[in-house]
């Protein structure tokens, strides 16, 4: 007897073959096991097909989908439409996902009915898989749904939710209109309709790129964060929120990144990170006074 999925894992991958067999094993292995997994391949041209594909003939869970590339929204979407459980959780294919995820956002969700987007904390690691920091975020909606109106895009961690099919579907889903922002105008707009909230637990490994789409196309993501917050603004009657909200448009350069990320490790107690990332800072510019002070900061150990 075939029993229905209480929860369909939805991961979109698009030349991921660096990462794509983790991933995939971290939703394999979770202790929670009624779930399906829809894994769109979205035109890659690298190996990861065969890779995915090697997994789909293990486990019949799995439930491969490959196609010419439609791009993130189209494919989130269509994700979504063919889902067959009333629980959606994303999975990013560069990240990895504790064994507990899924059994402690199903249980959250199944005990706090009027809450539609459940998130969890991460632990940032890097290109290698090395852990880079924790980052917690606000838990209750009152709190993150303000960080949301007021133009800050962490406040929840897109591949870590766990949200309600109703109500994405009540919203209508991801939105093309705002390209690089749909998942946090998706939040704005289910967050009109139930809670929002995170839990405290660090629940998936977040992995950092300096090529990541959010770092190559940072204006357009500001310009889609912006025009989602005004149209926010608009639906709940609150005027010119979006106004007083400032933004630092200048892309950080591998240099800014190096040093940020060496300061998250140093505070995080892991040093042997913060050097790494001192010593690739120091590389790009030997004279700063920035990347000196890291160093410093590290050989005291704070």
């Amino acid at each position: 007897m075939n029993i229905s999925p209480e929860i369909s894992v939805l991961m979109p991958v698009y030349n991921a073959e660096r990462y794509v067999a983790k991933a995939i094993e971290s939703i394999l292995n979770q202790t929670f096991k009624n779930f399906e997994f829809i894994i769109i391949n979205d035109g890659s041209t690298d190996s990861s097909l065969e890779i995915i594909q090697k997994y789909a003939q293990q486990d019949c869970r799995i439930n491969l989908i490959s196609r010419a590339n439609k791009g993130i929204v189209n494919t989130l979407n269509e994700g979504v439409g063919i889902a067959k459980a009333p629980y959606i959780a994303r999975m990013d294919s560069d990240d990895i996902s504790w064994n507990e995820r899924l059994f402690k956002q199903f249980n959250y969700l199944e005990n706090h009915p009027d809450c539609a987007v459940i998130g969890t904390s991460t632990l940032l690691i890097d290109c290698d898989g090395s852990p880079i920091a924790s980052f917690p975020f606000k838990l209750n909606h009152n709190e993150i749904d303000l960080e949301l109106i007021q133009g800050h895009g962490g406040a929840i961690a897109h591949p870590t939710v766990m949200f309600r099919k109703n109500i994405f579907n009540v919203v209508e889903g991801y939105s093309s209109l705002f390209v690089y922002a749909e998942d946090f105008d998706l939040w704005l707009k289910m967050a009109e309709k139930g809670n929002l909230a995170n839990l405290p637990d660090v629940l998936l490994y977040y992995r950092l790129h300096n090529k990541s789409l959010s770092h190559k196309f940072k204006m357009e993501q500001i310009d889609s964060t912006k025009k989602s917050v005004n149209l926010a603004c608009q639906r709940r009657g609150i005027t010119s929120c979006v106004n007083s909200i400032k933004y630092d448009s200048n892309v950080e350069s591998d240099y800014s990144l190096f040093l940020k990320w060496g300061w998250w490790a140093l505070a995080d107690g892991n040093l042997l990170i913060a050097r790494k990332y001192a010593l690739k800072a120091f590389l790009k510019s030997p004279f700063s006074f920035k990347s000196l002070k890291l160093g410093l900061c590290i050989l005291r150990g704070y």
